[in-house]
C-alpha cells in the first residue's frame, strides 16, 4: 500500500514539474516574442519614422524604461550629456533624428532567452517573474552600431536595455553577478555608479549589493548601511513631487491611499524607480531607525535630511559625524577614523581629492585625503564644487574666483553673501544690486546677466530661465 502512495507522489510530482517546465518555456518564449514585437516596431520607426510605430513601441516599453547601450552612448556624446543612462524616450528622438540626415537599417536578431541571468534586487514587489532575452543589435547608415543587449521583461513590458559587452557595462556586471562573481561585479557597479549620475541602474545595484554584504564584505557593515540608504535616496526628491500629483489626479476617480498608490504604481510612474527600492528602502530605513509613517521617506523634508546625514564614500573615505560634539571627521570603509572630528562641516571628497570643510570658527577652506588643507579655511563662504580647478568664494565682501592652489585670479567688490546654483560648466550666483543671478564660468567671465531661475525637473535636468525663456539646459550638478 505504501508503494503504491509513494509511485502516486511520485507521479504527481513529475506532472507538477512537467507543468512548470511549460509553463516556464512558454513565459520564456512570451518574453522573447515581445522583444521581436520590440525589434520590429524599432526597425519600422527608424526606417520610416512613422508615428504609429513609436505609439506601439510606447505601449512595450513604458517611461520608466531606462536605456544604456553603444547607441545611448552616442547620443550622450552628441548631446553633451553625462555619459550613461537614458530615458526611452530621448533613444527613440535619436533615432528620428539620425533617420532626418540618411537612410536607415535596424536588425535585432539571435534573440535567446538567458536562463541563468540574475541582477540584484531585481525580484519585484509586485511578485512577478524577470525575464532577460539577449540580442545582437546591427544599424546601418547614417550612424552605424552594433551591441550585444540584454532586455528586461516583466509583465509583458520591456523595462531596461543595456550593453553586455566585455568592457566596463552594465551587462558584464549582471553576467559577474549572475556567475556569483560577487567581488568583480561589485568593484564594477560601484566604479560605474560613482562616474556618472544618471547610471540609475548602477547606482541601484551598487546599493543592494551593499545591503546584501555581496562582494563588499571587505566593508564594514555601519558604513555599507549608510552608503546604500545614500544612493537610495539621492535624486529621488523630484519623484515624490511626480508621485503625489499622479496620485492626486488618480484618486478623483478612484478610492486609494498614498501608500497604497506607490506599492502599485509607483515604479511604473518614476522613470529611475527601481522594482525593489521601496522594500529596500523600508528596511534601511528600519535598520537606521528610521520611522515611516504613510512611506514618510517620500516627503522631500526627509530626503534632504537624508542626503546630508548619509554622504557616499568618496576617495575612500566617508563624513563621519562625531555623537555628542556634532564635529565632522573622516572614516575609511572600515569605519576606522582617518581625518579627526573637527570641523563644523565637512563635504564628500570630489574628482579632485579636496573636500570643503568648516572650521569651528565657520570659516570654509578645503583638505585632501590626507587631512592637510591644502586651502586654508580662510573664506567667509565658499562652493563645494570645482568648475574645472577652480571654486568661487566670499571673503570680505568679495567676490573670489580661486584656483585648487588658493591663487585668486579675480576679484568683486559688493558681495555681502554667496548664493549660489551649480550648473554642468557654469554657476550662476546671486547679485545683490540687481536681485537676479549672473552665470560665471571657470575663470569668473560673466556668460548671462540677469537670470530670474534655474529649475530642476523629474529628470534631473537644470533649466536656466530668463524673460520666461529657457536659456540653457544640463543636467542637475552631480552630488
Amino acid at each position: 500500500m505504501r508503494t503504491v502512495n509513494m509511485n502516486k507522489r511520485y507521479i504527481l510530482l513529475i506532472f507538477t514539474l512537467l507543468i512548470f517546465s511549460h509553463i516556464y518555456v512558454f513565459s520564456q518564449n512570451q518574453a522573447i516574442n515581445i522583444v521581436r514585437n520590440y525589434a520590429n516596431n524599432l526597425k519600422a520607426y527608424v526606417e520610416t519614422g512613422d508615428i504609429n510605430y513609436r505609439i506601439s513601441l510606447d505601449k512595450i516599453t513604458p517611461p520608466n524604461c531606462l536605456v544604456n547601450d553603444v547607441v545611448a552612448q552616442c547620443i550622450v556624446q552628441e548631446n553633451n550629456y553625462p555619459a550613461g543612462t537614458l530615458r526611452v524616450a530621448d533613444y527613440y528622438n535619436a533615432f528620428e533624428k539620425w533617420r532626418l540626415k540618411g537612410n536607415l537599417s535596424l536588425r535585432l536578431d539571435y534573440l535567446e532567452c538567458q536562463k541563468n541571468i540574475v541582477a540584484p534586487g531585481e525580484m519585484s514587489t509586485l511578485g512577478d517573474t524577470l525575464y532577460v532575452v539577449m540580442g545582437r543589435l546591427n544599424i546601418n547608415g547614417a550612424v552605424n552600431f552594433t551591441d550585444r543587449v540584454m532586455y528586461f521583461v516583466r509583465r509583458n513590458k520591456i523595462t531596461k536595455i543595456i550593453s553586455t559587452g566585455d568592457g566596463e557595462t552594465l551587462g558584464k556586471g549582471i553576467e559577474l553577478y549572475s556567475n556569483k562573481n560577487y567581488n568583480e561585479a561589485f568593484k564594477l557597479f560601484r566604479k560605474l555608479a560613482n562616474a556618472d549620475k544618471s547610471a540609475y541602474m548602477a547606482q541601484y545595484w551598487t546599493a543592494v549589493m551593499l545591503l546584501n554584504g555581496e562582494g563588499c564584505e571587505h566593508i564594514d557593515k555601519y558604513i555599507r548601511r549608510q552608503e546604500a540608504i545614500w544612493w537610495l535616496a539621492r535624486g529621488r526628491e523630484m519623484n515624490r513631487l511626480f508621485l503625489e500629483k499622479s496620485w492626486n489626479n488618480y484618486r478623483k476617480e478612484h478610492n486609494i491611499s498614498y501608500t497604497d498608490y506607490v506599492i502599485q504604481f509607483g515604479e511604473e510612474l518614476t522613470y529611475n524607480q527601481f522594482p525593489e527600492a521601496l522594500r529596500l528602502m523600508i528596511e534601511a530605513y528600519n535598520e537606521a531607525g528610521i520611522i515611516s509613517d504613510e512611506f514618510r521617506f517620500y516627503k522631500w523634508s526627509d530626503y534632504s535630511q537624508l542626503l546630508r546625514d548619509y554622504r557616499p564614500i568618496t576617495g575612500g573615505l566617508m563624513v563621519k559625524i562625531e555623537d555628542g560634539t556634532g564635529l565632522h571627521g573622516y572614516v575609511n570603509e572600515q569605519n576606522k577614523v582617518v581625518i579627526p572630528c573637527k570641523y563644523k562641516i565637512a563635504f564628500p571628497f570630489g574628482n579632485n581629492g579636496l573636500a570643503l570643510v568648516y572650521d569651528k570658527n565657520g570659516k570654509k577652506g578645503f583638505i585632501n585625503t590626507k587631512g592637510e588643507e591644502v586651502i586654508p579655511c580662510i573664506y567667509d563662504s565658499a562652493e563645494d564644487t570645482f568648475l574645472g580647478n577652480t571654486f568661487f568664494a566670499l571673503k570680505d565682501e568679495h567676490l573670489l574666483v580661486v584656483t585648487d592652489k588658493n591663487q585668486v585670479l579675480r576679484s568683486i567688490s559688493g558681495y555681502n553673501k554667496l548664493l549660489t546654483i551649480s550648473l554642468d560648466k557654469y554657476v550662476v550666483i546671486y547679485n545683490p544690486k540687481t536681485k537676479k543671478g549672473d552665470m560665471y564660468d571657470s575663470m569668473g567671465n560673466v556668460v548671462l546677466y540677469d537670470i530670474d531661475d534655474v529649475i530642476v525637473d523629474i529628470t534631473e535636468i537644470r533649466k536656466v530661465i530668463k524673460n520666461n525663456k529657457i536659456v540653457y539646459v544640463c543636467y542637475d550638478n552631480w552630488r
